[in-house]
């Protein structure tokens, strides 16, 4: 594997028989030459496996976070509208003729408030907006949704686009 800018691919056309772009085509500004470029240096018959996010991934986790401060975290759901399960197929389809698209249906089920508020804390937002007060608040707050619960289920909405150039 390497690292590079997928919106210039340092490889000559038809070299992979696959390509992986796992979590970030949202990253990338020009997605649609990024897009192009894995298309280019695809053999025939290869393809490029893309994993995303939808909009309601980890919505249950949103929705608590901006009751108890609507400033404090940014939700992945941004990524989603850059390329996510719900417009992937579009974008894919501009230099692919065959996507398909497989959800990963799954959730969480946290029973503790560490991890909860670990998860929160590794966003760099987060982290700046915490002072050791409102973190012990929001520490309470989340033990006491589950002490009242007895857990926080948190739904996942990710899947994997499959894109194959014909043969």
């Amino acid at each position: 594997y390497e690292v590079m800018d997928a919106q210039q691919i340092s490889y000559p056309d038809n070299s992979f028989d696959i390509v992986i772009a796992n979590l970030m085509l949202y990253h990338i500004p020009d997605r649609k030459k990024a897009i192009s470029e894995i298309s280019r240096v695809l053999k025939d018959g290869g393809a490029v496996y893309a994993t995303t996010y939808g909009r309601d991934n980890m919505k249950e986790l949103n929705d608590l976070v901006k009751d108890f401060d609507d400033k404090l975290f940014s939700s992945l759901e941004p990524l989603a509208r850059a390329f996510g399960l719900e417009n992937g197929e579009e974008q894919l389809s501009y230099s692919f003729d065959k996507v398909e698209m497989i959800k990963y249906v799954d959730s969480l089920e946290v029973n503790e408030a560490e991890p909860i508020i670990n998860y929160i804390l590794s966003f760099s937002n987060a982290k700046e907006k915490m002072d050791e007060d409102k973190l012990r608040r929001f520490n309470g707050y989340i033990t006491d949704i589950l002490e009242k619960n007895g857990i926080i289920e948190i739904s996942k909405d990710t899947g994997i686009f499959i894109a194959k150039k014909p043969n």
